[in-house]
């Protein structure tokens, strides 16, 4: 039962993401790959890539925040010779012909052969592209249709046919960053490589997540945490020119923390913190945008929920929230001060409830965390149960 609870809020919380803001927050706390120049590139040769060599369905996906509306990124598997044919090669890049600062193209090549006379090349138009803001940009490409679409943080942008059915195998690099004759502006986190067409429902769930390395198709996983490792020890990545010195910025946000597993209560009324859910809030006097979805269900229809955001105690809140529950219930309210519990939401058995968190935090002198308490509304032996797929985000502006 706890299952079928889990795929319904799974589904719910995918249907939830595609109404909110097309931009979300980069997960990851750290560090990002710094594109500065012509020469922002990096690079694995033929003879040490491995898997990279691919002739069939695949799917790339990248973490990208430009500075401007100008900047770009490319990943592709190089020809290495001339003319440059390349297997395959991406492209997320300004549309040059559009009076929208904003609309942005995701491009893809790919070639059966080397030769440029059956190169296939196809772009998807991407509308608002914000600058200084993390996107997620994913590339699913499918052989057997010559098809790939393309998701910008999570949210299907359009279907490009007319691609060639295979790659040829070619003896040049794969190549990730900026090797074009025009400086890029662009910061680069979580690329990776599959060999499989990523289905939508599982690049929304994994886009915030740490992945296990054996992972069934994943190729490389480049996390650009301070180096150019792959995370599955697979294709490390390199300097593409002895002159480039790569550049990585630290960022203490944006920031985004995903629930993993399920936390259960019974027979309790007191808010308890969610140790899963608490996003950094780590400068004072600063406004943090908040936005966040729980995933609530229970095995009995008596208990119900009731959460609060918890900040610093001098910090300033302002939280709204809408819960959607079975049969069409809602139930919203804004918390407005750091020890404001919310209204009793309804919790059918076995029903998942989602409720959506948008507001923001505004620090005072104490740096700390955002953090979801939560427990039952009525005391009950009947669990309430916070599921895997919740999360929260806090984003400085």
């Amino acid at each position: 039962m706890k299952y079928s609870i889990y795929v319904c809020a799974v589904a719910v919380f995918i249907t939830l993401m595609s109404m909110t803001s097309q931009t979300f927050a980069s997960p990851y706390f750290g560090d990002s790959w710094q594109l500065g120049d012509a020469s922002s590139y990096t690079q694995i040769t033929d003879v040490q890539q491995s898997g990279l060599d691919i002739d069939g369905d695949l799917t790339f996906e990248c973490w990208v925040k430009f500075d401007t509306t100008q900047d770009y990124f490319s990943a592709f598997k190089d020809d290495g010779g001339d003319p440059d044919s390349s297997p395959y090669g991406f492209n997320f890049q300004p549309d040059t012909n559009s009076i929208a600062p904003d609309d942005y193209l995701a491009r893809m090549v790919n070639n059966p052969n080397d030769s440029r006379a059956q190169e296939a090349d196809h772009s998807i138009l991407v509308s608002r592209v914000t600058p200084e803001t993390w996107h997620h940009a994913s590339w699913v490409f499918r052989s057997t249709d010559g098809e790939f679409d393309f998701y910008l943080s999570g949210e299907h942008q359009g279907t490009a046919s007319g691609m060639n059915t295979s790659m040829w195998d070619s003896a040049g690099p794969f190549v990730v960053g900026s090797n074009r004759s025009t400086p890029t502006h662009a910061h680069l986190r979580q690329c990776r490589m599959w060999n499989i067409a990523r289905p939508a429902t599982d690049i929304v769930r994994d886009m915030y997540r740490t992945l296990d390395i054996s992972s069934p198709g994943l190729v490389s996983d480049w996390s650009f945490d301070g180096d150019f490792l792959d995370r599955t020890g697979r294709n490390p990545l390199v300097p593409g020119v002895s002159s480039y010195h790569p550049t990585f910025s630290t960022h203490i946000g944006p920031i985004a923390v995903r629930k993993s597993d399920l936390t259960s209560m019974t027979n309790s009324t007191t808010l308890t913190p969610d140790t899963e859910l608490s996003a950094p809030l780590v400068l004072p006097h600063t406004t943090y945008v908040i936005q966040g979805a729980l995933l609530v269900s229970a095995t009995g229809g008596i208990p119900d929920f009731k959460f609060g955001v918890r900040p610093p105690s001098d910090a300033d809140v302002k939280v709204s929230y809408i819960a959607l529950t079975g049969n069409d219930r809602s139930t919203g309210g804004i918390l407005s001060s750091p020890n404001q519990e919310s209204l009793r939401i309804r919790v059918l058995a076995n029903t998942p409830a989602v409720i959506h968190l948008s507001g923001t935090i505004v620090t005072g002198d104490t740096p700390g965390q955002a953090s979801i308490d939560w427990s039952q509304f009525a005391l009950a032996p009947a669990g309430v149960t916070m599921l895997p797929g919740s999360f929260i985000s806090a984003i400085p502006q």
